[in-house]
């Protein structure tokens, strides 16, 4: 299977053993549940098809490794761990963007911004956002700009209100 970015992929869990409950999946490794921590599965008798979510942003190009942990309770309740090893191969893809600040920022003040987005790829970019994690700049009345989805050689515009705390 091959791998590039968030993934979504349909895993077939199967039990060849007795009854299992309070099956819970989590990963280790460079390759990790997208959202969440572990999948729970519930009880497990046979085999079950469930849909996970795989990020490979923190991944290396090339095969890796997907360690998946299978914890669950047997029909005593007693605790079990199981490790399972799937080799992926990961497909890093270069996204070609050009950020535009197309007018001023005054600090400390509240102001419209103009800011866009260049396409300078090959392939169409799909619900493209931009959020800050820096307390310092703020967009006014939302937590994220939304582009949208911007075709090769377009450039998406907007002009978000930003507060601008540079200290």
């Amino acid at each position: 299977t091959t791998l590039s970015g968030i993934d979504t992929i349909n895993l077939q869990v199967n039990n060849n053993g007795g009854a299992a409950k309070n099956v819970r999946i989590s990963t280790t490794g460079s390759i990790s549940l997208y959202g969440a921590n572990e999948v729970f599965v519930g009880a497990l008798d046979g085999s079950k098809n469930i849909i996970i979510q795989l990020d490979t942003r923190d991944a290396s190009n090339g095969p890796e490794d997907l360690t998946l942990v299978v914890n669950y309770e047997n029909e005593l309740g007693t605790e079990h761990s199981d490790e399972y090893t799937l080799r992926m191969t990961v497909k890093k893809e270069q996204v070609d963007l050009v950020f535009l600040q197309n007018s001023d920022l005054i600090t400390r003040k509240e102001g419209q911004v103009k800011l866009a987005i260049k396409n300078n790829g090959n392939v169409t970019l799909r619900d493209v956002r931009l959020s800050f994690f820096n307390s310092s700049l703020k967009f006014k009345d939302q937590n994220v700009l939304l582009f949208g989805d911007i075709a090769p050689g377009a450039t998406v515009e907007l002009n978000p209100t930003l507060f601008v705390d540079l200290s």
